[in-house]
């Protein structure tokens, strides 16, 4: 007979709802199996796999096909035999029947109804599923499902049910994810529209699923790291309406997607949200709800040649955020903004069109727009302007011309400002005493002056 252990751990809901999901129904004695200190999963293959008492899993498999052949036929009897007896005499019956099996030492055990599980948390040790399919529909969260953290326990394939409203966690760190780190290829990943969230590393590092992600309509939040690395998803991105804010890293070298669309009420774009998502072609719009765009959110994604349009909600746009992307076209910066970033839009050389930059913005980091050499036209400096980085349009050689609203002292204050850029003309405003019309040197560079704003 098993120990009282593996019966307790038999007994678990977290257990047994994993092995549940692999399709066990109520009473089948079979599927359900203790031998000596191991309880027993099935692969997708039907196949047993053990995990031993401490939640490890277990190679080769633990029973072999004449045992499990006798345990059936001991559970078959067992239920045959007890039909027509009370609840007592089917206990004693199937006590009877598991100990004529002594000679394999197999003990079978009734499996839980999966209806009245709602809710599977993640147990202080890795619960290693192999060919899970079906996350039923009654589940309300799948806080961890699985963690296919050894060679050959990934998931080949699952659905995930039309009632589950929560996938993963807060994100508390690496190993948090509900299906971390699964290299297996399931193909396509859709997340029903009951779902609400979606946690920290949910599906961390999937780098070989090799179809297309549907996010459903209800998802409020994407969780940091969600979707980490998962480079073969392919297809158009869709973030839905209901999407209010994408974490940090959450779609990160996510390169296999050929398009991407945001919903109209996501307010924030985490840090590094999109980084290398290369794949990525056309144009980008940021909507209207975003306020903030984290640093790196776009940085690398080298495969947007359309234009960039910045919603008129957006106050932050972080350091590096659009570096190496390759848009076209003009940039205006709305008057939202109050804050560039360094290096947010730096090496963009393939913008052909004006830079405008908006009336709020108070603050332009260091080589915010070095290396945009496709810039043509006048450039204005609003009177918001407080600070002005090192080589802020470095490069920037096709720009001659600064209509500059802010005054000498305030241009002047970083001595590389306009350090490597074309600019050879600043108009100032004829009411500025600190500008003097004439010859002069401001941020490095040689210019014109004119006080005629």
């Amino acid at each position: 007979m098993a120990d009282k252990r593996i019966k307790s751990m038999l007994r678990d809901p977290r257990v047994i709802a994993v092995q549940q999901l692999h399709g066990f129904k109520e009473n089948d004695l079979v599927r359900s199996i203790s031998i000596a200190s191991c309880a027993v999963l099935l692969d997708e293959n039907g196949n047993f796999v053990g995990m031993d008492a401490e939640g490890n899993p277990t190679t080769p498999p633990i029973a072999t096909d004449t045992e499990v052949a006798a345990a059936a036929n001991a559970a078959q009897a067992a239920a045959e035999a007890t039909a027509s007896a009370d609840a007592t005499s089917k206990a004693n019956a199937a006590q009877a029947a598991a100990e004529a099996t002594a000679a394999a030492d197999v003990e079978a055990l009734a499996g839980r109804d999966p209806s009245t599980l709602t809710k599977l948390v993640k147990p202080d040790k890795s619960v290693y599923a192999y060919g899970l399919n079906t996350i039923p529909t009654n589940f309300a969260n799948t806080e961890a499902v699985a963690l296919g953290l050894s060679a050959g326990y990934d998931l080949i394939g699952f659905e995930i049910g039309s009632k589950v409203t929560a996938i993963g966690n807060s994100g508390d760190g690496y190993g948090s994810g509900a299906f971390q780190d699964n290299s297996a290829d399931y193909g396509s990943l859709v997340i029903p529209d009951s779902v609400t969230s979606i946690g920290g590393y949910a599906f961390f590092y999937n780098s070989s699923a090799t179809g297309s992600l549907v996010l459903g309509k209800s998802i409020v939040s994407i969780g940091d790291y969600a979707f980490y690395t998962d480079s073969s998803f392919t297809g158009e991105l869709l973030i839905p309406d209901s999407t209010t804010s994408i974490g940090l890293g959450a779609f990160h070298t996510c390169s296999g997607f050929t398009s991407l669309t945001l919903g109209n009420s996501v307010t924030s774009i985490g840090n590094y949200a999109f980084n290398g998502c290369s794949g990525f072609t056309g144009s980008l719009t940021i909507p209207d709800s975003v306020t903030s765009i984290g640093s790196y959110a776009f940085q690398n994604c080298s495969g947007f040649t359309g234009s960039l349009t910045i919603g008129n909600s957006v106050t932050l746009i972080g350091g590096n955020t659009f570096l190496g992307c390759n848009f076209t076209g003009s940039l205006n910066i709305p008057d939202s903004v109050i804050s560039i970033g360094s290096y947010a839009f730096y090496g963009v050389s393939s913008f052909n069109g004006s830079l405008t930059i908006g009336n709020s913005v108070t603050s332009i980091g260091n080589y915010t727009f070095a290396g945009c050499s496709g810039f043509t036209g006048s450039l204005t400096i609003p009177n918001s302007v407080t600070s002005i980085g090192t080589s802020a349009f470095y490069g920037c050689l096709n720009i001659t011309n600064i209509n500059c609203y802010v005054t000498r002292t305030i241009m002047n204050q970083n001595p590389a400002v306009l350090v490597g850029s074309g600019v050879t003309t600043i108009h100032a405003r004829a009411s500025d005493s600190t500008w003097t019309a004439g010859a002069d040197a401001i941020g490095g560079k040689s210019v014109t002056v004119i006080k005629d704003l």
